[in-house]
């Protein structure tokens, strides 16, 4: 007779984005022509920041933080298209 042992597995640890990183780097934030003073890069990186405030709650069910994911997705997959429209616009000049 086996008696079957359990396999502990590791957690997953997701670490927690860091609110502080736009604010150590200031090149990141350049300035664009549209006014808002606030590049398209940089709008990506707080989108990305936000996603991932959202992931562990949507593990754990919720959703709510899912569907903010989802919504965030999306949101950064235009910012990104958008950043590389404006980097061949800038690598062009």
């Amino acid at each position: 007779m086996e008696t079957q042992r359990k396999i502990a597995e590791p957690l997953l640890t997701i670490p927690k984005p860091k609110p502080q990183f736009l604010q150590q780097q200031p090149q990141l934030q350049t300035k664009i022509s549209n006014g808002t003073g606030k590049s398209k890069y940089t709008e990506l990186l707080q989108v990305i920041g936000e996603v991932g405030q959202h992931i562990r709650p949507s593990y754990a069910g919720h959703r709510g933080s899912a569907e903010k994911i989802r919504q965030g997705i999306i949101k950064a997959r235009a910012l990104v298209r958008e950043c590389l429209i404006e980097t061949e616009r800038s690598s062009r000049q």
